[in-house]
């Protein structure tokens, strides 16, 4: 029988993580998490501390693997500074603050980007709604160019931005990229961008 580990290959679970795991009728699994207690630095005042203060459950979604949905309850262990008082959450690889969607879930819904195919399809093999992905892509930004290429493509495309029905991106032709995209498609906001060019 192998002896790898693939949830933490896959999932960053570390098996001693894994308190219960169950298997439904589906074929979904899912994971009882909690992380031993450890030694914390307090986030207010920098000391550290091994005093815990108890367990909060939080609902995690890893994504799917070989089309089966992967969850978990994560029992996320609240730690007391006894130099300042101040409560606090312990750290751990799965998932950042008030997210439900895990760090390797999220990794993999960016990966994706770079793949031809829509938000429909998106959602559905990282197990979120449509609307969790169109919220995580539209919070990626394209950084401004320090210089225009020389040939440039620019077409309209419908979205929301800004209040906008409609936006303009900006292409370098020859290499096949995004330079930018433009709230508005009016020709004073292409002036307006265009001039901060040299």
């Amino acid at each position: 029988m192998s002896t790898v580990n693939y949830t933490e290959i896959i999932f960053k679970i570390k098996e001693e993580y894994i308190k219960y795991t169950r298997v439904n009728e589906d074929g979904s699994v899912h994971f009882t998490l909690e992380m031993p207690v450890a030694e914390q630095v307090c986030p207010h005042c920098g000391a550290s501390t091994r005093k815990s203060k108890g367990k909060r459950p939080r609902d995690v979604k890893f994504g799917a693997i070989q089309h089966h949905t992967v969850t978990a309850t994560y029992l996320q262990r609240r730690y007391k500074c006894q130099e300042c008082n101040h409560t606090f959450i312990e750290k751990n690889p799965f998932v950042s603050r008030y997210l439900r969607l895990s760090k390797t879930n999220m990794e993999y819904l960016f990966r994706q980007l770079g793949e031809k195919g829509s938000f429909t399809e998106m959602a559905k093999r990282s197990d979120v709604s449509v609307s969790t992905v169109i919220r995580y892509c539209s919070k990626l930004a394209i950084p401004k160019p320090a210089q225009l290429p020389t040939v440039l493509g620019i077409d309209e495309y419908k979205g929301n931005a800004d209040g906008q029905i409609y936006q303009v991106i900006i292409t370098d032709l020859r290499n096949h990229s995004v330079v930018d995209i433009l709230p508005k498609r009016d020709t004073r906001a292409l002036i307006q961008y265009f001039k901060t060019f040299s």
